[in-house]
């Protein structure tokens, strides 16, 4: 067996799963990870941008990412952005009570969210004075939360 090394650090990987169900029928990843880092990545690699570029072009009509779309059209009405959604969802309240441990001093920390999507998350911690920018794979997501947000996202 091939040795792979983590694209990350570069160290030794090891296969965790051999056929890994993707998003598309019949896709299978080898899953690897990394003994160095902890990073787990797949194999093939492959650009996802294209499902995910669908999936907001379609958004409301997506089961399970029809209340994301709800989350973006109302949130600016809120009076406490952040509130509400650690209110809808425990995700969120776990990024809230999180960061109100973690983050002592809001001006000297920055955050990345990473998958913000439509950006209301971004927009909900950029509401309580967090220094935070979202990050999405998908142009027609980060197009839509910069239209509705701010130039915070990349």
């Amino acid at each position: 067996m091939q040795d792979i090394n983590c694209p990350l650090c570069k160290c030794k990987a090891k296969i965790q799963h051999h056929n890994f169900t993707g998003y598309q029928v019949d896709m299978k990843f080898k899953i690897y990870l990394c003994d160095n880092c902890n990073t787990s990545f797949p194999l093939p690699r492959i650009d996802s941008s294209k499902i995910y570029d669908f999936i907001y072009k379609n958004g409301e009509n997506v089961p399970g990412y029809n209340r994301y779309w709800e989350y973006f059209k109302n949130i600016k009405n809120k009076d406490n952005p952040l509130s509400f959604l650690a209110n809808s969802e425990e995700d969120y309240w776990g990024i809230r009570e999180s960061l109100t441990e973690i983050i002592l001093d809001k001006k000297s920390s920055k955050i990345l969210e990473i998958g913000c999507g439509l950006g209301y998350l971004t927009y909900a911690l950029r509401s309580q004075q967090y220094d935070v920018q979202g990050l999405d794979i998908s142009k027609e997501a980060i197009e839509n939360a910069r239209n509705m947000f701010g130039d915070y996202f990349i």
